[in-house]
């Protein structure tokens, strides 16, 4: 709006609207860069963060949407120094301004360290850094995929390691952002494509080279870290040099120290892997053999003594067969009447006992050694044999 009268009055609004005006239109308060140190950080329920940023001099109050929240790198803490950008904006309801914040980031060593430490202990609280959430890297993997830039030294010496060990081993590149403001991002949707265009690949190296704390923030961010943990395929962190710790590291299933390290724990060694096999099959040959030759010792042991216990068994056979040989013999009624003995039989067939089962006039058989007699029972004579008494019981025997 235009105040056309400076000598005319003007209300409170119209005041505050012609600020607004002047700030919108002024190059400087527009597109705003200021540093400064956090104080009277809020996260209201809405989602929108307030807070003031200060020097030793003055300070100024801030506001960040929710929609710009969500791009935050790290979590704001009162008394970390960070840059931020935006513009100046007036508030007409109280007449109060505020810098309307588009992009913050930390400002210096000691900020970074408060921003990592503050991340650090959100995500262990949620349990992201648990042992249990680890998944092992495979042994023999026969699928590694890298993310990290085409074009840096990391991703030729990963490579490089991974072919002198086993050349064997499919590599799957997936060209990514290391550095900047959108690199966490981009780095984040590269895990989730390996992911979901290859779910069988045994293991994922994510990482880049050494730099300054500026350059590996990408790996410091809550989006990577998520992106990380919700990996199925194991992922090996390789960010930097052996003494660089990101929370890219803390989440990982496994913490290289360099680029170069991550090849050697993601890649097997196929020759070495070879003459160990070569190894276990001699070894495994001659443990057959030892084997075969007991089991054949034992064998034969037992061969030896199943001999001699048939040796045994057919001796005593032999010595049964002799005494039922004898014994047939001397129960032969043709042996018994070669002695001088007959058998009586009734004309049936039945052998007769005993004078009790005949009775007079019946036709028996005598069998004798070279024949038989057929005759008539004419008597009968029954003996007393306790008393050796003879007792006559009818005629002579005429038989």
């Amino acid at each position: 709006m235009k105040i056309s009268n400076r000598n005319s009055a003007i209300t409170v609004s119209q005041l505050n609207s012609y600020i607004e005006e002047l700030f919108r239109g002024s190059s400087v308060l527009s597109d705003l860069k200021i540093q400064g140190e956090i104080t009277g950080f809020k996260n209201h329920s809405s989602g929108h963060k307030y807070f003031s940023i200060r020097d030793e001099y003055a300070k100024v109050n801030c506001f960040l949407s929710k929609n710009q929240a969500v791009f935050l790198r790290f979590i704001p803490e009162d008394g970390m120094h960070v840059e931020i950008t935006g513009f100046l904006s007036v508030y007409k309801p109280n007449g109060t301004y505020s810098v309307f914040v588009k992009s913050i980031t930390p400002a210096g060593e000691g900020t970074f360290s408060l921003a990592f430490e503050a991340l650090k202990r959100k995500l262990d609280s949620e349990g992201l850094f648990s042992p249990e959430s680890k998944k092992p890297i495979p042994r023999f993997a026969s699928h590694i995929g890298i993310v990290t830039s085409e074009n840096g030294a990391a991703v030729d010496d990963i490579i490089t390691t991974i072919k002198k060990k086993n050349n064997k081993v499919k590599i799957s590149l997936f060209p990514s952002l290391v550095q900047g403001e959108h690199a966490a991002s981009d780095i984040a949707n590269k895990i989730e494509s390996a992911n979901r265009i290859y779910p069988d690949m045994d293991v994922l190296i994510v990482g880049r080279g050494g730099g300054s704390v500026e350059d590996l923030w990408a790996y410091n961010e809550e989006v990577l870290a998520r992106a990380v943990y919700n990996s199925s395929i194991p992922i090996i962190s390789a960010v930097g040099h052996e003494m660089d710790w990101s929370i890219c590291d803390f989440v990982a299933d496994y913490r290289a120290e360099t680029p170069t390290a991550a090849g050697e724990k993601a890649a097997y060694d196929s020759n070495l892997l070879v003459e160990t096999l070569k190894n276990k099959a001699v070894l495994l040959k001659q443990a057959l053999k030892n084997k075969t030759d007991l089991l054949l010792e034992q064998v034969n042991l037992a061969g030896r003594e199943i001999n001699s216990e048939m040796d045994s068994l057919i001796r005593h056979c032999e010595y049964q067969c002799e005494r039922a040989k004898l014994s047939l013999s001397a129960n032969n009624p043709n042996s018994i009447m070669e002695k001088g003995y007959s058998m009586a039989e009734s004309m049936e067939g039945r052998l007769i006992r005993s004078v009790r089962s005949v009775k007079e006039n019946d036709r028996i058989s005598i069998n004798l050694i070279d024949g038989r007699l057929l005759c008539t029972v004419n008597s009968i004579k029954k003996m007393d044999i306790t008393h050796k008494q003879t007792v006559e019981n009818g005629g002579p025997n005429n038989g």
